[in-house]
Protein backbone atom coordinates (compact mmCIF):
# COMPACT_ATOMS: atom_id res chain seq x y z
CA UNK A 1 0.00 0.00 0.00
CA UNK A 2 2.84 2.16 1.21
CA UNK A 3 4.60 1.58 -2.39
CA UNK A 4 1.93 2.48 -4.57
CA UNK A 5 1.45 5.79 -2.63
CA UNK A 6 5.08 6.76 -3.23
CA UNK A 7 4.46 5.47 -6.94
CA UNK A 8 0.88 7.94 -7.21
CA UNK A 9 3.14 11.20 -5.76
CA UNK A 10 6.29 10.12 -7.87
CA UNK A 11 3.85 9.80 -11.16
CA UNK A 12 2.45 13.03 -10.17
CA UNK A 13 5.36 15.14 -9.92
CA UNK A 14 6.63 13.98 -12.70
CA UNK A 15 3.50 15.04 -14.66
CA UNK A 16 3.82 17.85 -13.12
CA UNK A 17 7.73 18.70 -14.16
CA UNK A 18 6.82 17.17 -17.89
CA UNK A 19 3.41 20.11 -17.52
CA UNK A 20 6.24 22.87 -16.55
CA UNK A 21 8.18 22.26 -19.52
CA UNK A 22 5.29 21.87 -22.05
CA UNK A 23 3.59 24.98 -20.81
CA UNK A 24 6.74 27.16 -20.78
CA UNK A 25 7.27 26.63 -24.08
CA UNK A 26 3.84 27.56 -25.32
CA UNK A 27 2.37 30.01 -23.34
CA UNK A 28 5.83 32.05 -23.50
CA UNK A 29 5.39 32.15 -27.12
CA UNK A 30 1.92 33.06 -26.99
CA UNK A 31 0.61 35.05 -23.90
CA UNK A 32 2.70 37.93 -25.40
CA UNK A 33 0.11 38.25 -28.62
CA UNK A 34 -3.23 37.91 -27.02
CA UNK A 35 -5.57 40.79 -27.30
CA UNK A 36 -5.93 42.69 -24.22
CA UNK A 37 -8.32 45.66 -22.81
CA UNK A 38 -6.69 48.40 -21.78
CA UNK A 39 -7.76 52.07 -21.13
CA UNK A 40 -3.93 52.95 -22.62
CA UNK A 41 -3.19 50.73 -25.94
CA UNK A 42 0.56 53.01 -26.17
CA UNK A 43 0.79 52.06 -22.61
CA UNK A 44 0.14 48.77 -22.88
CA UNK A 45 2.30 48.21 -26.16
CA UNK A 46 5.29 49.61 -25.08
CA UNK A 47 4.60 47.20 -21.38
CA UNK A 48 4.27 43.89 -24.08
CA UNK A 49 7.54 45.27 -26.34
CA UNK A 50 9.40 45.64 -23.05
CA UNK A 51 8.51 42.32 -21.68
CA UNK A 52 9.37 41.04 -25.34
CA UNK A 53 12.76 42.48 -25.08
CA UNK A 54 13.42 41.52 -21.95
CA UNK A 55 12.88 38.17 -22.80
CA UNK A 56 15.17 37.85 -25.36
CA UNK A 57 17.86 39.32 -23.79
CA UNK A 58 18.71 37.73 -20.30
CA UNK A 59 16.12 36.03 -17.47
CA UNK A 60 17.51 38.69 -15.58
CA UNK A 61 16.23 41.66 -17.16
CA UNK A 62 13.16 39.21 -18.02
CA UNK A 63 12.42 38.73 -14.59
CA UNK A 64 12.70 42.45 -13.46
CA UNK A 65 10.36 43.54 -16.39
CA UNK A 66 7.85 41.06 -15.54
CA UNK A 67 7.89 42.22 -11.96
CA UNK A 68 7.63 46.13 -12.82
CA UNK A 69 4.48 44.81 -15.69
CA UNK A 70 2.75 43.32 -12.72
CA UNK A 71 2.68 46.19 -10.79
CA UNK A 72 2.18 49.10 -13.03
CA UNK A 73 0.14 47.50 -15.51
CA UNK A 74 -2.77 45.93 -13.48
CA UNK A 75 -4.82 44.31 -16.16
CA UNK A 76 -1.67 42.79 -17.52
CA UNK A 77 -2.25 39.59 -17.28
CA UNK A 78 1.15 38.03 -19.16
CA UNK A 79 3.12 39.54 -16.72
CA UNK A 80 2.53 37.25 -14.09
CA UNK A 81 2.29 34.08 -15.87
CA UNK A 82 5.54 34.84 -17.31
CA UNK A 83 6.99 35.83 -13.89
CA UNK A 84 5.26 32.35 -12.64
CA UNK A 85 7.17 30.33 -14.92
CA UNK A 86 9.74 31.83 -14.47
CA UNK A 87 10.05 30.58 -10.75
CA UNK A 88 8.83 26.99 -11.40
CA UNK A 89 11.58 26.51 -13.77
CA UNK A 90 14.40 27.71 -10.77
CA UNK A 91 12.34 25.61 -8.10
CA UNK A 92 10.14 22.89 -9.61
CA UNK A 93 8.60 22.39 -6.01
CA UNK A 94 7.53 25.91 -6.17
CA UNK A 95 3.47 25.59 -6.98
CA UNK A 96 2.43 27.00 -3.85
CA UNK A 97 4.17 30.30 -4.49
CA UNK A 98 3.19 30.86 -7.86
CA UNK A 99 -0.63 29.77 -7.41
CA UNK A 100 -1.50 33.16 -6.54
CA UNK A 101 0.28 34.77 -9.44
CA UNK A 102 -1.79 32.72 -12.06
CA UNK A 103 -4.72 33.19 -10.00
CA UNK A 104 -4.38 37.05 -10.42
CA UNK A 105 -3.53 36.72 -13.98
CA UNK A 106 -6.92 34.44 -14.12
CA UNK A 107 -8.83 37.00 -12.33
CA UNK A 108 -7.69 40.23 -14.23
CA UNK A 109 -7.82 38.67 -17.59
CA UNK A 110 -10.48 35.99 -17.89
CA UNK A 111 -10.12 35.37 -21.61
CA UNK A 112 -6.13 34.67 -21.55
CA UNK A 113 -5.91 30.68 -21.83
CA UNK A 114 -2.59 30.63 -20.49
CA UNK A 115 -3.37 31.04 -16.67
CA UNK A 116 -6.61 28.45 -16.49
CA UNK A 117 -4.54 26.03 -18.42
CA UNK A 118 -1.71 26.28 -15.56
CA UNK A 119 -4.43 26.12 -13.06
CA UNK A 120 -5.90 23.29 -14.68
CA UNK A 121 -3.12 20.89 -14.25
CA UNK A 122 -2.23 22.85 -11.22
CA UNK A 123 -6.08 21.57 -9.46
CA UNK A 124 -4.97 18.05 -10.98
CA UNK A 125 -1.78 17.53 -9.24
CA UNK A 126 -3.24 18.32 -5.76
CA UNK A 127 -6.14 16.02 -6.91
CA UNK A 128 -8.86 17.92 -6.82
CA UNK A 129 -9.97 16.59 -10.33
CA UNK A 130 -13.45 18.25 -10.17
CA UNK A 131 -12.22 22.11 -10.62
CA UNK A 132 -9.66 20.64 -13.09
CA UNK A 133 -11.76 19.59 -15.31
CA UNK A 134 -13.81 22.74 -14.89
CA UNK A 135 -10.99 24.75 -15.97
CA UNK A 136 -10.15 22.29 -18.71
CA UNK A 137 -13.51 22.86 -20.22
CA UNK A 138 -13.22 26.53 -20.31
CA UNK A 139 -9.61 26.59 -21.56
CA UNK A 140 -10.76 23.93 -24.49
CA UNK A 141 -14.51 26.14 -25.20
CA UNK A 142 -11.81 29.01 -25.94
CA UNK A 143 -8.67 26.93 -27.74
CA UNK A 144 -7.48 23.47 -28.48
CA UNK A 145 -4.02 25.06 -28.83
CA UNK A 146 -3.38 23.51 -24.79
CA UNK A 147 -4.69 20.66 -25.64
CA UNK A 148 -1.30 18.73 -25.99
CA UNK A 149 0.89 20.63 -23.00
CA UNK A 150 -2.29 19.26 -20.98
CA UNK A 151 -1.88 16.10 -21.65
CA UNK A 152 0.51 15.13 -18.30
CA UNK A 153 -2.77 16.40 -16.20
CA UNK A 154 -5.41 14.46 -17.93
CA UNK A 155 -3.09 11.54 -17.74
CA UNK A 156 -3.56 11.88 -14.07
CA UNK A 157 -7.22 12.04 -13.78
CA UNK A 158 -7.15 9.21 -16.20
CA UNK A 159 -5.36 7.02 -13.63
CA UNK A 160 -7.56 7.84 -11.04
CA UNK A 161 -11.03 6.17 -9.83
CA UNK A 162 -12.41 9.11 -8.82
CA UNK A 163 -12.01 11.38 -12.59
CA UNK A 164 -11.43 8.90 -14.80
CA UNK A 165 -15.53 8.30 -15.65
CA UNK A 166 -15.92 12.24 -15.86
CA UNK A 167 -12.66 12.48 -18.73
CA UNK A 168 -13.90 9.56 -20.76
CA UNK A 169 -17.18 10.76 -20.81
CA UNK A 170 -15.98 14.01 -21.94
CA UNK A 171 -13.75 12.05 -24.79
CA UNK A 172 -17.38 11.57 -26.36
CA UNK A 173 -18.07 15.01 -26.79
CA UNK A 174 -17.73 16.60 -30.26
CA UNK A 175 -16.30 18.89 -31.20
CA UNK A 176 -14.08 20.58 -28.39
CA UNK A 177 -13.14 17.80 -26.21
CA UNK A 178 -13.28 15.30 -29.29
CA UNK A 179 -10.89 17.07 -31.68
CA UNK A 180 -8.69 18.91 -29.69
CA UNK A 181 -8.06 16.17 -26.99
CA UNK A 182 -8.61 12.63 -28.37
CA UNK A 183 -5.70 12.51 -31.11
CA UNK A 184 -3.02 13.84 -28.81
CA UNK A 185 -4.38 11.11 -26.17
CA UNK A 186 -4.02 8.38 -29.16
CA UNK A 187 -0.80 9.43 -30.63
CA UNK A 188 0.16 9.44 -26.89
CA UNK A 189 -0.76 6.09 -25.77
CA UNK A 190 -2.53 7.31 -22.36
CA UNK A 191 -5.45 5.66 -23.20
CA UNK A 192 -6.02 2.15 -22.62
CA UNK A 193 -6.99 0.09 -25.78
CA UNK A 194 -10.40 -0.63 -24.55
CA UNK A 195 -11.41 2.82 -23.75
CA UNK A 196 -9.81 4.01 -26.88
CA UNK A 197 -12.00 1.31 -29.22
CA UNK A 198 -15.26 2.01 -27.30
CA UNK A 199 -14.27 5.92 -28.17
CA UNK A 200 -14.01 4.99 -31.90
CA UNK A 201 -16.58 2.62 -32.31
CA UNK A 202 -19.53 5.56 -33.06
CA UNK A 203 -21.91 6.39 -34.48
CA UNK A 204 -20.59 9.86 -35.06
CA UNK A 205 -23.15 12.66 -34.13
CA UNK A 206 -24.30 14.71 -37.23
CA UNK A 207 -22.02 16.28 -39.23
CA UNK A 208 -19.33 14.38 -37.58
CA UNK A 209 -18.62 11.32 -39.93
CA UNK A 210 -15.31 12.55 -41.41
CA UNK A 211 -14.07 13.50 -37.62
CA UNK A 212 -14.56 10.16 -36.74
CA UNK A 213 -13.04 8.29 -40.02
CA UNK A 214 -9.97 10.47 -39.04
CA UNK A 215 -10.01 9.26 -35.27
CA UNK A 216 -9.81 6.14 -36.59
CA UNK A 217 -7.44 6.02 -39.16
CA UNK A 218 -4.99 7.67 -36.60
CA UNK A 219 -5.43 4.82 -34.41
CA UNK A 220 -5.45 2.18 -36.86
CA UNK A 221 -1.78 3.39 -37.99
CA UNK A 222 -1.03 3.85 -34.72
CA UNK A 223 -1.28 -0.58 -34.28
CA UNK A 224 0.53 -0.64 -37.33
CA UNK A 225 3.45 1.27 -36.26
CA UNK A 226 3.61 -1.11 -33.25
CA UNK A 227 3.90 -4.07 -35.59
CA UNK A 228 -0.29 -5.18 -35.08
CA UNK A 229 -1.07 -4.96 -38.68
CA UNK A 230 -3.86 -7.90 -38.43
CA UNK A 231 -5.42 -6.39 -35.15
CA UNK A 232 -5.76 -2.97 -36.80
CA UNK A 233 -7.17 -4.85 -40.16
CA UNK A 234 -9.76 -6.51 -38.05
CA UNK A 235 -10.80 -3.32 -36.86
CA UNK A 236 -10.44 -1.51 -40.27
CA UNK A 237 -12.85 -4.53 -41.23
CA UNK A 238 -15.44 -3.64 -38.90
CA UNK A 239 -15.58 0.37 -39.34
CA UNK A 240 -16.40 -0.39 -43.13
CA UNK A 241 -18.16 -3.56 -42.57
CA UNK A 242 -16.77 -5.67 -44.69
CA UNK A 243 -17.80 -9.36 -44.21
CA UNK A 244 -16.43 -12.16 -45.53
CA UNK A 245 -19.47 -12.19 -48.35
CA UNK A 246 -17.69 -9.01 -49.80
CA UNK A 247 -14.17 -8.94 -49.06
CA UNK A 248 -12.98 -6.17 -50.88
CA UNK A 249 -13.82 -2.24 -50.08
CA UNK A 250 -15.49 0.05 -52.14
CA UNK A 251 -15.11 -2.22 -55.25
CA UNK A 252 -17.23 0.34 -57.31
CA UNK A 253 -15.32 3.00 -55.99
CA UNK A 254 -18.37 4.86 -54.86
CA UNK A 255 -17.05 6.33 -51.41
CA UNK A 256 -15.36 9.94 -52.03
CA UNK A 257 -12.71 8.99 -49.70
CA UNK A 258 -10.57 5.84 -48.85
CA UNK A 259 -10.20 4.39 -45.61
CA UNK A 260 -5.76 4.73 -44.94
CA UNK A 261 -4.31 2.43 -44.24
CA UNK A 262 -6.18 -0.19 -45.71
CA UNK A 263 -8.77 1.04 -48.49
CA UNK A 264 -8.16 1.84 -51.41
CA UNK A 265 -4.60 3.90 -51.66
CA UNK A 266 -3.90 6.31 -54.83
CA UNK A 267 -0.69 6.92 -56.20
CA UNK A 268 0.16 11.22 -56.10
CA UNK A 269 2.74 11.94 -57.71
CA UNK A 270 3.37 14.84 -60.86
CA UNK A 271 3.91 12.33 -63.66
CA UNK A 272 2.45 9.13 -62.16
CA UNK A 273 -0.80 9.07 -60.61
CA UNK A 274 -4.32 7.95 -59.78
CA UNK A 275 -7.37 9.90 -59.03
CA UNK A 276 -11.26 8.85 -58.99
CA UNK A 277 -13.42 10.38 -61.43
CA UNK A 278 -16.87 10.41 -62.59
CA UNK A 279 -17.87 8.17 -65.91
CA UNK A 280 -19.86 9.15 -68.42
CA UNK A 281 -21.23 5.71 -68.80
CA UNK A 282 -22.87 2.79 -66.82
CA UNK A 283 -21.86 -0.16 -68.97
CA UNK A 284 -19.37 -2.07 -67.51
CA UNK A 285 -19.50 -5.61 -66.48
CA UNK A 286 -18.43 -4.95 -62.87
CA UNK A 287 -20.39 -1.39 -62.04
CA UNK A 288 -23.49 -0.88 -63.83
CA UNK A 289 -24.69 2.36 -62.30
CA UNK A 290 -21.46 3.18 -60.19
CA UNK A 291 -20.99 6.19 -61.81
CA UNK A 292 -16.98 6.62 -60.78
CA UNK A 293 -13.86 5.06 -61.91
CA UNK A 294 -9.75 5.29 -61.32
CA UNK A 295 -8.22 6.35 -63.71
CA UNK A 296 -4.57 5.80 -63.80
CA UNK A 297 -1.85 7.58 -65.42
CA UNK A 298 1.92 6.21 -65.42
CA UNK A 299 4.98 8.07 -66.91
CA UNK A 300 6.62 5.01 -68.07
CA UNK A 301 10.06 5.97 -66.29
CA UNK A 302 10.01 4.45 -63.35
CA UNK A 303 8.27 0.91 -61.47
CA UNK A 304 5.89 1.80 -58.92
CA UNK A 305 2.52 1.44 -57.66
CA UNK A 306 -0.79 3.05 -58.82
CA UNK A 307 -3.70 1.52 -57.08
CA UNK A 308 -3.65 -0.84 -53.74
CA UNK A 309 -5.92 -2.28 -51.22
CA UNK A 310 -5.17 -4.71 -48.29
CA UNK A 311 -7.24 -7.72 -48.23
CA UNK A 312 -7.72 -10.23 -45.26
CA UNK A 313 -8.53 -13.44 -47.60
CA UNK A 314 -9.07 -16.88 -45.71
CA UNK A 315 -6.48 -19.62 -47.00
CA UNK A 316 -8.09 -20.70 -50.32
CA UNK A 317 -8.50 -20.32 -53.98
CA UNK A 318 -9.70 -16.91 -55.28
CA UNK A 319 -9.98 -14.91 -58.06
CA UNK A 320 -9.82 -10.97 -58.94
CA UNK A 321 -12.12 -9.61 -61.54
CA UNK A 322 -10.73 -5.86 -63.09
CA UNK A 323 -12.50 -4.15 -65.23
CA UNK A 324 -11.18 -1.76 -67.19
CA UNK A 325 -10.11 -0.19 -70.91
CA UNK A 326 -7.33 1.64 -72.19
CA UNK A 327 -7.35 4.78 -72.21
CA UNK A 328 -5.91 5.87 -75.13
CA UNK A 329 -1.92 6.30 -74.56
CA UNK A 330 0.83 3.92 -75.13
CA UNK A 331 -0.36 0.19 -74.99
CA UNK A 332 -0.22 -0.48 -71.27
CA UNK A 333 1.88 -3.54 -71.65
CA UNK A 334 4.27 -2.62 -68.38
CA UNK A 335 1.02 -2.19 -65.86
CA UNK A 336 0.29 -5.37 -64.48
CA UNK A 337 -2.70 -7.03 -61.55
CA UNK A 338 -1.13 -8.73 -59.10
CA UNK A 339 -1.67 -10.10 -55.28
CA UNK A 340 1.06 -11.08 -52.81
CA UNK A 341 0.82 -11.90 -49.36
CA UNK A 342 1.67 -8.34 -47.19
CA UNK A 343 5.73 -7.79 -46.65
CA UNK A 344 6.32 -11.09 -49.40
CA UNK A 345 8.46 -9.87 -52.24
CA UNK A 346 7.42 -12.44 -54.89
CA UNK A 347 3.60 -12.04 -56.02
CA UNK A 348 0.96 -15.09 -55.84
CA UNK A 349 -0.61 -14.63 -59.32
CA UNK A 350 0.03 -11.67 -61.88
CA UNK A 351 -1.33 -10.87 -65.03
CA UNK A 352 -0.12 -8.20 -67.75
CA UNK A 353 -2.87 -5.37 -68.75
CA UNK A 354 -1.14 -5.26 -72.03
CA UNK A 355 -4.38 -6.60 -73.62
CA UNK A 356 -6.83 -4.10 -72.41
CA UNK A 357 -8.94 -1.62 -75.76
CA UNK A 358 -10.77 0.95 -75.42
CA UNK A 359 -13.90 -0.58 -75.34
CA UNK A 360 -12.98 -2.02 -72.35
CA UNK A 361 -12.96 -5.83 -70.88
CA UNK A 362 -12.93 -8.08 -67.91
CA UNK A 363 -9.32 -9.31 -66.75
CA UNK A 364 -8.98 -12.20 -64.33
CA UNK A 365 -7.00 -13.19 -61.85
CA UNK A 366 -6.64 -16.60 -59.86
CA UNK A 367 -4.69 -17.22 -57.42
CA UNK A 368 -4.23 -19.63 -53.85
CA UNK A 369 -4.04 -17.76 -50.53
CA UNK A 370 -1.42 -20.23 -48.21
CA UNK A 371 -1.55 -20.72 -45.07
CA UNK A 372 -0.10 -18.14 -42.63
CA UNK A 373 -0.71 -15.45 -44.82
CA UNK A 374 -2.90 -13.92 -43.07
CA UNK A 375 -3.09 -10.33 -45.36
CA UNK A 376 -2.90 -9.16 -48.92
CA UNK A 377 -1.88 -6.40 -50.96
CA UNK A 378 -4.06 -6.06 -54.15
CA UNK A 379 -2.20 -4.06 -56.35
CA UNK A 380 -2.11 -2.65 -60.33
CA UNK A 381 1.78 -1.81 -60.71
CA UNK A 382 4.18 -0.26 -63.40
CA UNK A 383 6.61 -2.36 -63.93
CA UNK A 384 9.73 -0.87 -66.10
CA UNK A 385 11.58 2.25 -66.83
CA UNK A 386 11.86 4.35 -70.31
CA UNK A 387 8.89 3.70 -71.79
CA UNK A 388 5.91 5.74 -73.27
CA UNK A 389 3.24 6.99 -71.17
CA UNK A 390 -0.27 4.66 -70.47
CA UNK A 391 -2.96 5.61 -69.12
CA UNK A 392 -6.01 3.16 -68.11
CA UNK A 393 -9.82 3.30 -66.38
CA UNK A 394 -10.37 1.15 -63.39
CA UNK A 395 -13.95 0.64 -63.91
CA UNK A 396 -15.09 -1.80 -61.34
CA UNK A 397 -13.31 -4.30 -59.38
CA UNK A 398 -14.38 -7.99 -57.72
CA UNK A 399 -12.96 -10.16 -55.42
CA UNK A 400 -14.77 -13.98 -54.87
CA UNK A 401 -13.91 -17.34 -53.65
CA UNK A 402 -13.44 -19.53 -56.77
Amino acid sequence: MLGSIRQLITFRLLGAVTFVVAMTVLIAATALREPLAIKSPTARSRNVLALAAAQARQPRALHAQMERVALADPLHAAGFVLLGLERIQQDNAAFDRVKPLMDAAAQRQPSLEAPQAWLAADFARRGDYSRSLTLFDRVLSRSGGYAEPLMPALTMMLQHPDSRAAVVARLRLFPKWRSAVLGPAISRKILDRATTEALLAGPAPQGRAVALDQEREQYLMLLVSRGETAAAHALYRRYVGISTAAPLYDGAFAAARSYKPFGWTLADQAEDYAERVARADTGADLDRGGGWMIRLHASGKRPLILLEQTLALAPGRWTVRLAARDGGLARPDYLALAVRCLGAADALATRSLGGLTADGGTIGLTFTVPAGCVLQRLAIAADGSDQSPAEIEVLGVKVAAS
